[in-house]
């Protein structure tokens, strides 16, 4: 899978938001995306959000699986600041505006 930098740096952003609390949450909810063993390798959100989108859950175009991961994590602040702003640069055709 061929991720574009911009993504790769969407989910770094988005990563560096993520509490040790929150790391453990989003390990929970992924556990039906992520088999066990590798889950387990997994210590930092960047690692798990790089399996998600390694095993097409996360993805460039389509960020809806990305949204929801956040809502569920109660990250409203990261999915309107930089989500939002990610699918707005995507949509507009100019993503170094």
């Amino acid at each position: 899978m061929n991720k574009n930098e911009d993504f790769i740096t969407l989910l770094y952003n988005i990563s560096k938001h993520i509490t040790t609390d929150k790391l453990e949450a989003m390990k929970f909810l992924s556990k039906k995306v992520i088999p066990p063993a590798e889950m387990e390798k997994l210590t930092t959100p960047l690692a798990v959000l790089n399996a998600l989108a390694d095993a097409g859950h996360l993805t460039e175009n389509d960020t809806n699986n990305l949204d929801t991961l956040l809502s569920q994590l109660g990250l409203e602040h990261v999915r309107t600041n930089l989500l939002q702003k990610y699918r707005g640069k995507r949509y507009s055709g100019c993503l170094f505006s």
